[in-house]
């Protein structure tokens, strides 16, 4: 096997890792673009205007940095430390050309504008820590982060950014950022159907105990499905659904004991996006380690001890829905649960 660099996606810098003279890399991993200043050519060493943009916090790459107004990057520095602002998002250039640091995540976006409120260039990324996206099996042009989609020119190396299919959802909020539609799956029996699961890249350091499938349409993405721990999804600790909880379960904690614990499976059968206790099914069970594998079905790492598929069905709209009394047993759990 040969490894060889092509080029990177979802990223501005030139390249996209840090370099010796600080002109690599783009802005940081942990946080967006917030803060945005310009500094005239009477004030700089070489007579040239400087773009200052910075970064709430800073791990990795440069919490603030500096560049020509033609974009060339000139260096930057990892942490500023407290708050660095300049003018809060925005600023206008010698030219009169406004920069707006977007503060946002998705995407991470620089945009720089006319007066009159022309898009002249817009800078993209970085991704966030631990990296991420992953391309279409289907379609080596096509690759899919964090909701997003992007065109490839691998004779250019250029992406761009084509559509926002899934935006963040109050229902998905977690530590690590809310899980998101990242790996795309098409099922044998879903002929011209995609599907997305958020299991292989929402933690940059380990698995995920609940995972989540969508259902991509022309548009937008819409979440369908779920299955994993109940604790592990806040939504479901909530009052409607305490009545639905097994006996000798505790829905109130967080992390249980594994005597105490509920697995759940879910679909969302009236198309709101949401769970409804009717909807939601759970079982007395310790369930860690969730993958969805392409043809929906959930595998579950450790389910009471046992290594567990959970295989799928579909409606006539391409809804898949999971038995979770029913799975199919692959054998004893390796390992020891942490």
């Amino acid at each position: 096997m040969k490894l060889h660099y092509e080029f990177s996606i979802y990223n501005a810098g030139k390249p996209a890792w840090r370099t010796a003279d600080n002109t690599g890399c783009w802005l940081t991993t942990h946080t967006p673009p917030t803060s945005m200043a310009v500094v005239s050519g009477t004030r700089t060493t070489d007579g040239k205007p400087l773009i200052f943009m910075g970064a709430f916090v800073a791990e990795g790459g440069h919490g603030l940095q500096w560049l020509h107004e033609d974009g060339t990057k000139l260096g930057g520095q990892r942490w500023v430390g407290g708050h660095w602002t300049g003018a809060p998002t925005i600023a206008v250039d010698t030219q009169g050309r406004v920069w707006v640091a977007e503060c946002d995540n998705y995407p991470r976006r620089v945009s720089v504008w006319t007066a009159n409120g022309k898009l002249v260039r817009a800078f993209y990324g970085p991704t966030e820590y631990g990296g991420g996206g992953v391309l279409d099996p289907q379609d080596r042009a096509r690759f899919f982060y964090k909701g997003m989609e992007f065109k490839l020119d691998w004779k250019t190396g250029v992406d761009s950014l084509v559509r926002v299919f899934a935006r963040p959802n109050p229902l998905l909020a977690e530590h690590y950022g809310p899980y998101s539609p990242d790996t795309p799956l098409y099922p044998a029996r879903q002929k011209g159907r995609r599907y997305f699961t958020s299991c292989y890249t929402h933690i940059p350091t380990h698995g995920d105990d609940v995972a989540f499938t969508w259902l991509d349409g022309a548009r937008q993405a819409r979440l369908v499905a779920a299955l994993g721990n109940a604790h592990s999804w806040f939504v479901l600790r909530e009052a409607e659904f305490r009545s639905r909880w097994p006996e000798g379960t505790k829905p109130e904690e967080e992390r249980p004991r594994r005597e105490v614990s509920a697995a759940f499976a879910w679909t969302d059968a009236n198309n709101d996006g949401r769970p409804q206790p009717a909807e939601v099914q759970f079982a007395k069970a310790s369930c860690r380690g969730v993958t969805v594998m392409n043809d929906l079905s959930f595998v579950v790492s450790r389910f009471d001890g046992r290594n567990m598929r959970f295989p799928a069905t579909f409606d006539y709209t391409g809804v898949p829905r999971y038995a979770l009394t029913k799975p199919e047993d692959l054998g004893p759990a390796g390992g020891w649960q942490p």
